[in-house]
């Protein structure tokens, strides 16, 4: 069976500080543009089911594309040169469908999220992340999410180049908030944390970490009649292990449905919000207070907004400002610049992306351009006052001609493409049954009921291997930790036997530093830490006595006022070394009772999850078995027609009849 992973092909706004970027999208490909340049800088003619950019610097574009033939890709674009294309996998389109694919280039790092279902549990997404940490790609699977229609994701990266994972997820009656923090200088993954418990069912969220390390959340419920409700929670000081977060205690505001859809970024100092519904509203939040700042009517197309800003990382949901003018909508509003020259009227309808044919460039905007489009009858592409109201319907209703013939054109490519599956599938499906028609009835009984079996133990071997290979990972690399802990504390140690009087302060730094960093050792490493240091510190102490002996001997007038000082300055010393002991010793334990209780926690849902996988394969055998008990039934009257089928194929595939059919 073919999943259906059809969904409206939204294109993308890609911005790297004052660089824009523009990916149109549509089932037969997709073309990027840079706005400083009308010529396309990459073109892809094939079929595909998602696409998505992002800005690695101002001169580079790096792209994540899941083609219609399963074949996950990523794309570096340059400015000036050649693209280079790596295929990381080949996932399953067939029985399962994918949506929301977010991509992160950081340095040498690229981060690759998308979520999947499968046609068995439609409602239940998993999130996977794939990771190239400069030497191969790596994948994990975040957790999963329940929702009916998509999943409820976003990702986040705070001043210290962490990234924030947030979820919602149906339980019940509820919504609960998932979190967890990717962290950037060991590239692991902490556990899921039930961060917020919502009391009623969440339609849509949107997220958003600000430079100042704040992070927020904007969850959409909705109230009785066809009103729907926007929440707002944030959490200051996100880049730390823990907080909390501090909920609005009214909704910022009440938007009028049919609901579809919001989205969230921070643009120079102030926090902006978009919600669609009966109307286009943008909120602003530039001091702790909401305020509406512009409204449009519900006319314009869904746009993915992805933006680099400093150290700032945001992929939005937003809207398209119309169908000539490819920038966000209400772009004026969040002070970007983008003049250029303005489209003729000509332009206004985009043309299809097929191959061979080149698309429209991404269009300008001038102030030049608004008064051209009043004049023409086109749609306004910014905020300037239309004349009267005969001008502006006409100017609506030519924007939704134009929307119209798009998407009339997208859909025609893509029920092509559909049809092209089709055909191929119904071609393979005929050479199965010729195949199967030709087996024994029994030799097809006895295999069916082998194969069944052999693929359940199969399949629970591989969950079983899956958990085991996932705590041996877990182990190595806590193992290679602490010792890498171990090394860098004995390289510590030998420095402080080195180290004279006016480095003790250095020293007291770095093994602060060191503490950082030994929160993933044991217990059995930390005393033995605590001991070497101690041992050290005696040393120092036998080595400092020493010294005043042979002062003493040598000038007796000297004695005393060397005695008292290097006393004063052991006495700190010790006090000094004997605290920062102490305080080691409590907050390793304190990690450590956290790594207990993490890896308890870890392990239960390693169990709860394997159980349900083995339940779900055993449900799945006794459906396979079922169907197999139904298929032998019919077999043996299959048998008496096949011979006259198989003659029958034979001469209609001779006259091309099922050529003639398929077209």
């Amino acid at each position: 069976m073919i999943v259906a992973n059809r969904i409206p092909y939204t294109p993308v706004f890609i911005s790297y500080q004052e660089s824009h970027f523009y990916l149109a999208v549509n089932a037969q490909g997709c073309l990027l543009y840079s706005v400083e340049d009308p010529h396309p800088l990459y073109r892809l003619n094939e079929p595909i089911l998602l696409a998505v950019g992002s800005a690695g610097n101002a001169q580079t574009v790096h792209l994540a594309v899941l083609k219609a033939n399963g074949e996950l890709c990523y794309t570096v674009v340059p400015k000036s040169g050649t693209p280079q294309t790596t295929v990381l996998t080949k996932l399953d389109v067939r029985s399962t469908k994918y949506r929301r694919l977010i991509l992160m280039p950081r340095g040498e790092l690229v981060h690759i999220f998308y979520a999947y279902s499968h046609q068995s549990v439609p409602d239940l997404w998993y999130i996977e992340h794939r990771l190239w940490n400069g030497k191969a790609w790596q994948s994990v699977r975040l957790g999963e999410v329940v929702h009916p229609r998509h999943p409820l994701y976003h990702i986040g990266l705070d001043s210290q180049q962490n990234i924030h994972f947030l979820a919602l997820t149906f339980q019940g009656r509820q919504s609960i908030l998932l979190q967890n923090r990717f962290h950037g200088a060991f590239h692991l993954w902490g556990n899921p944390v039930q961060a917020l418990t919502l009391q009623n069912e969440v339609v849509d969220m949107a997220s958003a970490l600000t430079p100042d390390n704040t992070q927020h959340i904007f969850w959409v419920t909705k109230s009785p009649g066809e009103n729907f409700e926007v929440h707002w929670a944030k959490r200051p000081q996100a880049q730390e292990i823990g907080g909390s977060w501090v909920s609005a205690p009214a909704p910022i505001h009440t938007v009028g449905g049919p609901w579809q859809g919001c989205g969230a970024l921070e643009l120079n100092g102030t926090l902006w919000l978009l919600l669609k519904g009966e109307q286009e509203y943008l909120l602003s939040n530039a001091g702790g207070t909401w305020r509406l700042a512009a409204t449009r009517p519900a006319a314009h197309r869904p746009l993915e907004y992805v933006r680099r800003d400093g150290r700032s990382f945001y992929h939005s949901s937003w809207l398209l400002q119309d169908s000539s003018v490819k920038v966000p909508l209400f772009y004026e509003e969040l002070g970007l610049r983008l003049a250029q020259p303005a489209p003729g009227p000509h332009e206004v309808t985009r043309r299809a992306l097929q191959p061979g044919v080149s698309a429209a460039p991404l269009p300008p905007v001038s102030p030049s351009a608004v008064q051209a489009a009043v004049r023409s009858g086109e749609p306004p592409a910014d905020r300037s006052p239309v004349p009267d109201r005969e001008t502006k319907m006409l100017a609506e209703e030519v924007s939704r001609v134009a929307d119209g013939q798009e998407r009339a054109e997208e859909n025609l490519v893509q029920i092509r493409a559909e049809i092209k599956s089709m055909e191929a599938t119904v071609e393979t499906k005929i050479q199965e049954i010729r195949s199967a028609a030709r087996e024994n009835a029994q030799d097809i009984r006895l295999a069916a009921g082998t194969e069944i079996r052999q693929a359940a133990a199969d399949e629970a071997e591989k969950t079983r291997r899956a958990a085991a290979a996932e705590s041996e990972e877990l182990r190595r690399a806590l193992a290679a930790e602490a010792e890498k802990t171990r090394q860098a504390s004995a390289a510590s140690l030998d420095e402080i036997r080195r180290a004279n009087a006016a480095e003790i302060e250095q020293l007291r730094q770095a093994i602060a530093e060191e503490a950082e960093k030994a929160r993933l050792s044991s217990v059995t490493e930390s005393e033995e830490f605590s001991r070497n240091l101690a041992a050290e510190g005696e040393k120092m102490r036998q080595s400092f006595a020493g010294g005043l002996d042979a002062i003493r001997r040598a000038n007796a007038a000297e004695i005393e006022k060397l005695r008292q000082s290097l006393a004063a300055e052991t006495e700190k010393i010790h006090q000094a070394a004997m605290g920062g002991i102490e305080t080691i010793r409590q907050v390793l334990q304190e990690e450590l009772q956290n790594f207990r209780l993490e890896t308890v926690q870890q392990l239960q849902e390693i169990r709860l999850d394997t159980g349900r996988r083995v339940e779900e394969i055993r449900l799945m055998t006794h459906e396979v078995e079922q169907m197999v008990a139904c298929q032998m039934a019919d077999i043996s009257q299959a048998q008496l027609r096949v011979a006259d089928a198989q003659i029958q194929v034979a001469d209609a595939h001779e006259k091309g009849f099922w050529k003639r059919w398929f077209r």
